[in-house]
């Protein structure tokens, strides 16, 4: 039945009721009883429909109502979702891992480009030992070498930490001085120095050897403090590292203990009590694995860990090493003086021209060009600077923020394109999939390739997965409309419109630079029309692929961002932890 003709015939049962008595029913029925016969039949078929439509009317709606599908970020009351107090977010302090460069930092840069810069080492270069004879240290100078790091204490004793020393491994260290395989600073300390000047270090493993109190003994055990659990408090300590002249040895190790080593012979197993404030220890297997008798005499270098270390606790921190070079490779040094610098500006890929370096301060081009390397580095810091800021203020914010509840219809929307996404990406490759470490496989069902796909285990649900990260993402728009509306940063629509605008520029010029610079390598003779058309068709694939949807909340970021980020007060590492320590 069309929609056409249930119109007419509900029309018509319209007319008969609008006719309104009995008598006018009566008499159209006994006037034409097949045709009264029909209407009625009509009538119950519209009561039907009817009652059908606005069922089905009133089951879309309650829908509706429950999934959120109703659900604006710009008019709902978004307090019905997200709890967020001011407090959380202004005039808050907020810790960021960020430091400003450091002096040292232009001259660990020229290092790089100088030992990046060195002879070539068939033809150059030459094994010096140390045990033969002594040598200067180089940039690209390839050294095997022993190290201790430590920190200082407010009292200026030294601090071992786990991973700054090498002195107990089997074999030294190699490392290509200007390569910044140590931390900042560490290769630049041991540049200039004179092997000659200083001690070598030797293990003394001989089982035949007495110890005395001149020697730093590296010393393995198990301790048991009286009357603990053996069995879950016994400490095992491999190779400590004692300092037998020292006065508080037996202060660290207990009343004894210095002694009994003393006299001792390497390898040599002992068992003994020692006190450690009134409290009594049982030391098993207690073996001097070696000594040596060199380490009064270290190249010393002072450096720092950079704000980004691996070990949150050291980032920043000054950094103290005592250093014993084994032997080096030494090359053909690339001094740095203005002959390189202008050579060095004037090759192929440089990032600025001779003209342009001169605009520097300084009287030689080798001053102006670490004016140059201050100013990147500085731009550089300026750019993390800003990065880390705005992500520090945003994960404050996103962890004092409460979801009271999701809007359903949006989380359903982005989980059902991320499950999409991933059906794509399946299709496209034929579950073909690579990972950074150059492995592959192919995934013949889409459950396997999609856990491969989003790194989860061979048991994850990854559809229950995309939903956890479409909630986190509604999260983020909530709060971002919460707080714009909360502080009043919401722009205008005009105003909007023309930030949008802006935001889609940025995007255009660098989608283009990434790729024009090819272009024009390819062809030198890449013409004004042709670079017109070229923009045309990125702009196309650019705009194809991110909708206005994408183009506004990002804007928006952006405008609530560059606000948010004034309100905490910024604690850098810098006054948290300032290099060099002060003592």
């Amino acid at each position: 039945m069309s929609n056409k003709k249930q119109k007419n015939n509900s029309a018509e049962d319209k007319k008969d009721v609008r006719a309104g008595t009995k008598s006018a029913a009566t008499k159209s029925a006994d006037s034409n009883p097949k045709l009264s016969e029909k209407n009625l039949a009509i009538l119950i078929t519209a009561i039907v429909l009817l009652t059908f439509i606005v069922g089905a009317s009133a089951f879309f709606l309650v829908d509706a109502i429950i999934n959120n599908k109703f659900f604006s970020y710009r008019t709902s009351n978004l307090s019905n979702y997200v709890t967020l107090s001011k407090e959380s977010y202004k005039g808050n302090k907020i810790n960021v891992d960020i430091a400003k460069p450091h002096d040292i930092d232009v001259d660990v840069a020229i290092l790089a480009l100088l030992a990046s810069d060195k002879g070539d080492a068939k033809y150059n270069g030459n094994s010096v030992s140390t045990a033969d004879s002594d040598f200067v240290i180089t940039a690209g100078a390839e050294l095997k070498l022993w190290y201790r790091g430590y920190l200082l204490d407010n009292e200026g004793g030294k601090i071992d930490v786990a991973g700054m020393s090498n002195l107990t491994n089997g074999t030294p260290a190699s490392l290509e001085i200007g390569s910044g395989g140590f931390i900042p600073g560490f290769e630049l300390g041991l540049l200039g120095e004179n092997t000659a000047d200083y001690a070598k270090f030797v293990k003394i493993k001989d089982a035949s050897t007495d110890i005395v109190e001149s020697h730093v003994a590296y010393v393995s055990f198990s301790r048991l403090a009286e009357g603990a659990d053996a069995k879950k408090d016994t400490e095992k300590v491999a190779s400590a590292r004692i300092e037998l002249s020292a006065d508080d040895v037996d202060d660290n190790f207990g009343t004894g203990f210095k002694e009994k080593l003393l006299g001792a012979t390497i390898g040599e197993k002992m068992s003994f009590e020692a006190t450690i404030d009134g409290k009594k220890y049982n030391y098993t297997d207690v073996t001097v694995d070696f000594v040596t008798d060199c380490e009064s005499n270290p190249i010393k270098v002072t450096t720092y860990f950079p704000y980004d270390y691996s070990t949150a606790t050291l980032r920043n921190e000054t950094a103290y090493f005592e250093v014993y070079v084994e032997s080096g490779v030494l090359y053909e040094e690339q001094k740095f003086d203005d002959a390189y610098v202008e050579e060095l500006v004037k090759r192929e890929g440089s990032n600025i021209t001779l003209e342009e370096l001169n605009e520097f301060d300084g009287s030689a081009l080798t001053d102006k060009y670490r004016a140059y390397v201050k100013k990147t580095i500085d731009d550089l810091y300026a750019e993390e600077y800003e990065k880390a800021v705005t992500e520090a203020v945003w994960n404050n914010i996103l962890a004092s923020a409460k979801i009271e509840k999701y809007p359903k219809a949006k989380v359903d929307k982005i989980h059902e394109e991320y499950i999409q996404d991933v059906k794509d990406q399946f299709d496209s490759t034929g579950g073909y999939l690579e990972n950074s470490y150059g492995e592959s496989k192919t995934y013949e069902d889409i459950n396997s390739f999609a856990r491969a796909y989003l790194g989860l285990s061979s048991t994850a649900d990854w559809q229950k997965h995309l939903y956890s990260m479409s909630e986190s993402l509604v999260k983020e728009r909530l709060v971002l409309y919460y707080i714009m509306r909360e502080e009043g940063l919401m722009p205008t629509k005009k105003e909007l419109k023309s930030e949008i605008e802006k935001t889609k520029e940025v995007y255009l010029d660098e989608y283009v630079q990434q790729y024009l610079d090819y272009e024009k390598k390819k062809r030198e003779d890449f013409t004004d029309a042709e670079y017109e058309e070229y923009v045309e068709a990125r702009a196309s694939e650019i705009f194809g692929y991110y909708d206005d949807d994408y183009f506004e909340e990002t804007t928006l970021y952006d405008l609530a961002t560059k606000e948010m980020v004034k309100w905490p007060e910024v604690v850098t590492l810098d006054q948290r932890r300032a290099y060099p320590l002060d003592k």
